[in-house]
């Protein structure tokens, strides 16, 4: 079956985001430095301090790794090697353009799990008939749930482009984003779940295992232990932040060609 050039090909991006990784681990790893200490302090801080301040905390630490994923973007999509600490970690225009961008898409998957548990209480106080165990079937209600979910958010993936736009400073509209993506809203989540789902795998392996400490540890144990609970994680969440990149290079790619 031919592959239609406007379609991402799911296998050969996500092949070419853990390449970009394994090509590039050194400015990768560079990249990952200054957001991980910022974050880890930050993390000890919530640790030990109590009061309004500790509220602020969680919502600065996604902030913190802004720059490393713009400039990831920059380094896949423009070829751009950062040579100097501050380029790899800047704060300029791009960067606040990419965040405003992510706060307004996490707003929308904020509203589409909102809207889920809404339609899914409808569905079974209003709607008796079609699901007439709804109710008392928690399976029953989370597969329905899921399901709205899941159509909601194989929407908002056709928003994503957005993002690496923002990040090499050319940004474009959301709508400009749905039209260049067109068609690609499933591939665009294929890609997204594959490439972030062995992180997540990878933290809650660790999360469990024997060296996760107890419900008693103490801050200076949790905090020793945030390096290895986070690793995994991280490695997987730049792949993601690759094969975005390379969605991007092949859609704007084919719209111009």
């Amino acid at each position: 079956m031919n592959l239609d050039p406007r379609e991402i090909p799911i296998g050969q991006t996500i092949v070419l985001a853990y390449g970009a990784v394994a090509r590039s681990y050194t400015v990768f790893l560079l990249l990952m430095s200054a957001p991980f200490l910022i974050s880890t302090l930050l993390f000890l801080l919530l640790l030990v301090l109590d009061g309004a301040v500790t509220e602020l905390i969680p919502f600065l630490i996604p902030l913190v790794w802004v720059p490393p994923i713009t400039a990831w973007h920059r380094l896949i999509i423009l070829g751009e090697r950062p040579g100097s600490f501050r380029e790899y970690y800047s704060i300029g225009m791009p960067e606040w353009s990419f965040a405003w961008c992510a706060t307004l898409l996490l707003g929308v998957v904020t509203i589409v799990v909102f809207l889920s548990f809404v339609l899914v209480d409808q569905l079974i106080h209003q709607f008796p008939i079609p699901f007439p165990n709804l109710e008392e079937d928690d399976i029953g209600a989370t597969i329905v749930m899921f399901a709205i979910a899941y159509l909601g958010y194989v929407a908002v993936c056709r928003f994503l482009l957005v993002l690496p736009a923002s990040a090499i400073g050319n940004p474009i509209s959301f709508k400009s984003s749905w039209v260049l993506s067109k068609g690609n809203g499933l591939r665009l989540w294929v890609v997204y779940v594959v490439a972030a789902l062995p992180g997540s795998i990878g933290r809650d392996l660790i999360s469990r295992s024997s060296m996760s400490p107890g419900p008693g540890a103490n801050k200076l144990e949790l905090i020793l232990f945030l390096p290895l609970k986070w690793a995994p994680e991280l490695l997987f969440f730049m792949v993601v932040v690759g094969a975005l990149s390379f969605s991007y290079i092949h859609l704007t790619r084919e719209t111009n060609s």
